[in-house]
């Protein structure tokens, strides 16, 4: 009786060595199209994310420093108009302190992180019962609503509360606030007719005295005379770049966002 034994052979150890090749050549491509998507996908929300607190930050000074010199009883432009609008500082406790406080603080060269400017909010609310405006109204007074503030302070933007005597956080990652002083065409009376019709820049020399006009005498805050002049704020926004978009974003250009404001003012 003859016994037939079958051989079963294995793979040969050049046909292993050839399929873990192709296996490698694969997992490469799909490892570099997993990272491909994965950094588009982080680029793309940190990208969104900083573009929110863009639009969320301009949107909040534009609302709020349209406000500046709201007085509708016309109580304080009639009897203190200095105290309405934008303002170097606030008096006493809530005055500039060394950058602890709030103010309208302008360099040489004519840049301003920091705004400062009063109200009257409640100036349109009438007693309903005497017809009379309530009490408050008519003045400016001292508390989150009449007295408002902004700063640019370790990227982030921040909103001064009088009731705390202290800065709240309304924005992060933001990398440069820039605000300039606009007056109508041919206001300035440090400069002469400029021959266009677009509105002057009081945050720019041209005087020739090595101060923006805006802070001709130099102490470091806008000038009475030429705040009672402005008419329009250019607010300008550039964002932080986060980690993520540095990490793959290579070197896409920050973003920014600037838009031009009417102010009430001393109107």
């Amino acid at each position: 009786m003859k016994t037939h034994i079958q051989r079963n052979a294995g793979f040969s150890l050049t046909e292993l060595l050839v399929t873990l090749a192709i296996v490698s050549i694969f997992s490469a491509a799909l490892y570099g199209v997993y990272v491909g998507q994965y950094k588009a996908h982080a680029t793309q929300n940190a990208t969104v994310d900083i573009q929110q607190d863009l639009r969320n930050s301009l949107y909040v000074l534009q609302r709020s420093i349209r406000m500046a010199g709201f007085d509708p009883s016309l109580g304080v432009r009639n009897n203190s108009p200095a105290s309405l609008g934008i303002v170097g500082q606030f008096p006493s406790p809530h005055h500039y302190n060394g950058g602890s406080g709030p103010g309208t603080r302008i360099a040489a060269n004519g840049s301003c992180q920091s705004i400062a400017f009063t109200l009257d909010a409640n100036g349109d609310q009438v007693d309903s019962g005497t017809g009379t405006l309530m009490v408050g109204a008519g003045t400016v007074e001292a508390n989150d609503l009449e007295y408002v503030a902004f700063r640019l302070q370790g990227g982030e933007l921040q909103k001064y509360r009088p009731s705390l005597q202290d800065w709240v956080t309304v924005a992060e990652n933001i990398a440069t606030l820039n605000l300039e002083f606009l007056g109508e065409d041919d206001s300035n009376p440090k400069g002469g007719a400029d021959g266009d019709t677009e509105p002057d820049s009081f945050s720019v020399d041209r005087n020739g005295n090595g101060r923006a006009d805006i802070d001709d005498d130099g102490d470091g805050f806008p000038d009475s005379d030429m705040l009672a002049l402005v008419r329009y704020v250019r607010i300008t926004l550039t964002a932080k770049k986060t980690s993520e978009v540095i990490a793959w974003g290579g070197n896409k250009p920050a973003h920014s966002l600037s838009a031009i404001v009417q102010v009430r003012n001393h109107l």
